[in-house]
């Protein structure tokens, strides 16, 4: 399946369309892909997730990829997701996260 982040792990096999993932967090040894149906929980590291992803994925946060075309809004250093979630950038982060996510709205790179 193509446009697809595939996950191939001992406790999960799983292909998900990406225009379906919301965000993706490292917590510890645990990456959790969320979804607009479900939560996907494996043991890995972001870096090696973020390998597989296309343009739309952005690293906002050492902890966190979030899919531009989720992001609702970028307010009072938060970037409101499309499931109602917010992930806070610290001051540093925040400006290069508002030109990112600037240039992805209007078609920029």
């Amino acid at each position: 399946m193509r446009d697809c982040l595939p996950i191939i792990k001992p406790e999960i096999v799983a292909n998900v369309p990406y225009e379906n993932i919301i965000y993706i967090l490292q917590s510890l040894e645990e990456t959790t892909v969320v979804t607009t149906r479900r939560l996907i929980v494996f043991t890995g590291r972001l870096k090696d997730t973020a390998k597989k992803l296309d343009d739309r994925f952005y690293q906002c946060h050492r902890s966190y990829i979030v899919n531009l075309d989720h992001v609702e809004a970028l307010k009072d250093r938060r970037l409101h997701m499309s499931n109602g979630d917010s992930i806070y950038l610290c001051k540093s982060l925040y400006l290069k996260a508002r030109k990112t996510y600037i240039e992805y709205m209007i078609g920029g790179k």
